[in-house]
This record gives structure tokens, sequence and C-alpha cells, in this order.
């Protein structure tokens, strides 16, 4: 009979298997996963609000919408921003002037710390910044501007993809049945005079097991 002692590594789900003999036979842990994809909404949930053009975000009470943990690992891979006004440019909000304390991205380890990803977001060009000049469509002024997006209004759609500059290469790991969160904080009234819409979807990946 065969005696087996098996080790299981937390990160791989690779196991060993060590027989009498001495041989060693690496065991496979199959980990399945599906595919993630949901707004940021003001209650961490696919249900809640996602519209972020709003009048009621202020400095001293700011509006929060986030991705929460849930029962389930998610591996947070990119943010897809979307925000459109008519005859927007770079340097407005929108359509509007720049905002005046900004937008604040961050991220919220189990332990309630806080750990800014960008901490004062003002202008388009800041989310176009922030998503590091992709995606681009054109040249000059209008590179990174659709058309007509929303009716007549004009809109910009960065995309932060997290695996560029994640030191693990893979993203922000949100652990099951942990208070870790990825937020976006609104700290002024995004939508008088200013934006049509503004949103955020996060992509990534479920992990089960």
């Amino acid at each position: 009979m065969t005696v087996r002692t098996r080790i299981i590594s937390v990160t791989s789900g690779n196991g060993l298997v060590v027989s009498p003999t001495g041989s060693i036979v690496v065991e496979q842990k199959k980990v399945e996963s599906a595919i993630f994809s949901q707004y940021l909404t003001n209650t961490g949930l696919s249900t809640g609000s996602y519209q972020m053009a709003i009048t009621t975000g202020t400095l001293a009470a700011p509006v929060k919408f986030y991705i929460k943990s849930n029962k389930y690992d998610i591996l947070i891979t990119r943010l897809k921003f979307f925000i459109s006004g008519v005859l927007a440019t770079l340097t407005e909000f929108g359509t509007g002037t720049a905002l005046t304390n900004g937008c604040r991205l961050f991220y919220v380890a189990n332990d309630g710390s806080e750990v800014d990803i960008n901490p004062i977001i003002k202008s388009n060009y800041d989310l176009v910044r922030l998503g590091a000049g992709t995606p681009a469509f054109g040249t000059g002024t209008a590179a990174f501007q659709v058309s007509n997006a929303v009716g007549t209004a004009e809109a910009y759609h960065p995309v932060v993809t997290f695996t560029d500059f994640m030191p693990n290469g893979k993203g922000i790991l949100l652990k099951a049945n942990s208070n870790q969160k990825l937020v976006i904080e609104i700290r002024d009234d995004t939508l008088t005079s200013r934006a049509v819409d503004f949103n955020c979807i996060a992509d990534g990946e479920v992990i089960y097991g």
C-alpha cells in the first residue's frame, strides 16, 4: 500500500505526493474561476446605483462607489471609466469646470487602512492620465475623445489596467469574506453643468475554492 504525504501550496494550489520509493509526483489542485464585471456602486453590490454624476458629493460628506469582497475571492484586473459631456475638453470635468476637491480612488485593506491609487481626480485629463493614455482614437486634443457617445455629448473612457503596474502582475485581490474594497469617492457636485454620465466598471475574475 502506498503511503502519501500531501503538502498544499496556498498560492498555487500545487501539492507533492511522496511514495515510499522516494518518487515525487506534483499534483495540481483545480481552481475554478469565472469572469467578473461589475459597476462600482453606492452599495458595493451589482444592484446599487452606479451613476456617479451626482449633486450630493462634498469634501465633508463624500459619496462612495465601490466593489467589495463577497464570499469568493475577486481579482480586479482593470477599471473602465466613462465620462461624457457636450463639447467636453480635457481641462474640464465632463463639460464643466474642473472639480474643486476632486474624486479620490483608493483601496481599503482588511484592517480598514486606506491606500491611495489617485487621491485627486479633478478633470477629464486626470482620468485619461490615470489610464496611462489608453485607449486613444485619433490625434491632437481629440485623441482620447469619442464623439456623440451619448446623444450629442462627447465622452472619454480611459482604462486603468492594474496588471501593468501591480507588483504581482495580476491585479488587486479582494479576499473572500474580508473588509477589502476598491473605492472611488465623490467630493463635489459632478452633475450640475458638468457630466451627463459618469461611471466605472471593474473587470476581472471570481475565484472559487
